[in-house]
């Protein structure tokens, strides 16, 4: 299953995920949960937080969602 989802990036390590599913319309709209992010050493970044997906118009898969990888250049 494919899922789109958008991560805001703000001050301080904070941030937000949103999933932008088109099968939220049958549970309502989508609320941004709070995430965060760290850079590490070198050009590295991770960003994770709370989100839920939804699982065709019967059920949600919550959980934590983790992104590792490296931004290109130092800037």
């Amino acid at each position: 299953m494919r899922h789109s989802l958008r991560f805001d990036a703000q001050g301080e390590g904070k941030g937000t995920f949103l999933v932008l599913d088109p099968t939220l319309k049958v549970w309502g709209p989508a609320a941004p949960s709070r995430a965060k992010w760290t850079q590490g050493e070198g050009n590295s970044v991770t960003f994770s937080g709370a989100v839920e997906f939804p699982i065709g118009n019967v059920g949600r898969d919550p959980g934590t969602l983790v992104f590792k990888g490296k931004f290109e250049t130092a800037s």
